[in-house]
């Protein structure tokens, strides 16, 4: 311990001199003096010292149990702090919950009390794990392998690969940490649950400004600053509810895996997946030209006295789009000024003039079933894609390499005036096919055979199937259009027919 500078041993002896010679007349006081100096003071200081070292002690000793206490609650619980929202979270090595300040503040002071001898430094104990729990960016927490694989697993209803999903929570990852953001060109079905993770996300954790940094349609974006994100056609609609129960461990992940691999981009030179590489940097390493260029090399073919309609090559231009899986990111009016210089042109006809194409014979032979065949019907409900593809299959005398897809997009494209809802078209029926009649035909057999008929809807759909099968139609009327025409037509036509209401 360094010596007090203001205590002067000639000082000391000084004042001593002085109270000996104040007091040398009276031997009861020096005799006091001599007491007080020689035994009593030697005691006291003793004792003193003794106190400080113990003191010190003891401080020490609760210094010690201090950083003890406080590294080992840091370490057995896993709290973090975002200091945009001023939320806590805590970690159950599994998934990341929010928990209130007073909650944390109370299983601080509730372990304290594990131990008496820290209970005066409590407050101070406390104050401190605060601190150092505000110092835990949550954006920087590295998740447990069941919490990622979790949040993959959710993703996959979205996407068709793992490697997809990754690369979409690196880009999330990105833009939460304001990395360097690129234009990403994402499927319009994912609209929802890209809106459900900024809404819900920036409640936990700041503003989230995915829908700034996802776009749903291409507008003339810089083709070096887009990336191509592309999502199942089909989306499971439990998505929405899952991810708000894992909202917290989807922004944890995403920010993990930007900080593991510094950005998307960079993810996608080590995922080795190329399929994804390719289709993401699809326009950062294309032009316009080489695309197109791409598109006559793939569906057009050279061909004397053949002509391609510009309409048809539009169509062509959509179904080449759809095979490489990429939205359109060409304006009409762009791809037409550019194929004119790539091929021979007939504006006045306007027709690309010695070519054709593989495809063309299935858009030709369509369209003639197409014209020959469905009319409008407003008492028509509505036909299905599927059955469309049937009956242009069964009306073709020869093997069509068709699906239901490409037949969607043909109807689209060729006939954009009919009304489509996902797989069902209104408003139309088919001169060789009519649905209502097939079940007018079913309900008249059906009736011969019991005057006093009481049945389900249920029983009688299963009816009709096996009266499908008997009689070998090649197309089965699907259970919601035969429950919602049979009990419309039945108290009109079928008096006798008593539908039973299922319960």
């Amino acid at each position: 311990m360094p010596i007090d500078e203001s205590v002067s041993l000639p000082q000391l002896h000084i004042k001593i001199d002085e109270l000996y010679n104040k007091f040398s007349d009276n031997p009861n006081v020096l005799s006091k003096l001599n007491q007080y100096i020689l035994i009593d003071m030697p005691n006291i200081l003793d004792n003193t010292q003794k106190s400080i070292i113990s003191k010190e002690n003891r401080r020490v000793y609760l210094q010690n149990a201090f950083d003890i206490f406080s590294n080992n609650f840091i370490q057995s619980n896993q709290f973090f702090y975002c200091s945009t929202s001023e939320i806590f979270f805590m970690y159950d090595f599994e998934t990341f919950t929010t928990i209130k300040e007073d909650d944390l503040i109370h299983k601080i002071l509730t372990a304290i009390r594990t131990n008496s001898e820290l209970l005066p430094w409590k407050f101070k104990i406390k104050t401190s794990i605060i601190k150092q729990i505000k110092d835990k960016a949550i954006l920087s927490a590295i998740p447990e392998s069941i919490t990622i694989q979790n949040v993959i697993e959710l993703f996959t209803k979205a996407f068709d690969s793992k490697t997809a999903v990754k690369h979409f929570l690196t880009t999330i990852g990105d833009i939460i940490l304001k990395k360097h953001i690129n234009i990403n060109l994402i499927s319009p079905n994912a609209k929802n649950f890209i809106r459900d993770i900024e809404n819900s996300g920036s409640q936990y954790f700041g503003h989230i400004p995915l829908l700034s940094a996802f776009k749903f349609k291409y507008y003339d974006h810089p083709y070096e600053t887009c990336r191509i994100i592309l999502t199942n056609s089909k989306i499971d609609s439990s998505l929405h509810d899952s991810i708000l129960k894992i909202m917290s461990d989807i922004i944890i992940v995403a920010c993990y895996y930007s900080n593991r691999y510094s950005c998307a981009d960079a993810y996608l030179t080590i995922c080795g997946d190329n399929i994804l590489k390719e289709r993401v940097l699809f326009l950062k390493q294309n032009s316009q030209t080489t695309i197109i260029s791409k598109f006559i090399d793939n569906k057009i073919q050279s061909s004397s006295n053949t002509n391609i309609s510009m309409k048809n090559m539009l169509y062509l231009w959509k179904l080449y789009l759809d095979e490489i899986k990429v939205p359109h990111i060409i304006f009409i009016n762009t791809f037409k000024t550019i194929i004119k210089t790539l091929l021979k042109y007939d504006e006045e006809n306007e027709s690309f003039i010695d070519y054709t194409s593989n495809q063309l014979p299935i858009v030709s032979n369509f369209l003639t079933f197409w014209d020959e065949n469905i009319y409008e019907d407003q008492n028509e409900y509505y036909l299905e894609v599927e059955e469309i593809y049937t009956l242009f299959k069964l009306s073709q005398n020869k093997y069509i390499d068709i699906n239901e897809n490409i037949i969607l997009n043909l109807i689209r494209h060729f006939y954009p005036d009919v009304i489509i809802d996902g797989r069902y078209l209104y408003g139309i029926s088919c001169k060789t096919w009519k649905k209502q009649d097939d079940i007018l035909q079913f309900l008249t057999e059906f009736v011969k055979k019991d005057t006093n008929t009481a049945i389900s809807i249920y029983e009688l759909y299963s009816e009709y199937t096996n009266f499908c099968n008997l009689n070998k139609l090649q197309i089965v009327i699907n259970k919601p259009y035969f429950d919602m025409f049979v009990p419309i037509i039945n108290y009109k036509l079928y008096p006798s027919l008593t539908l039973i209401q299922n319960i």
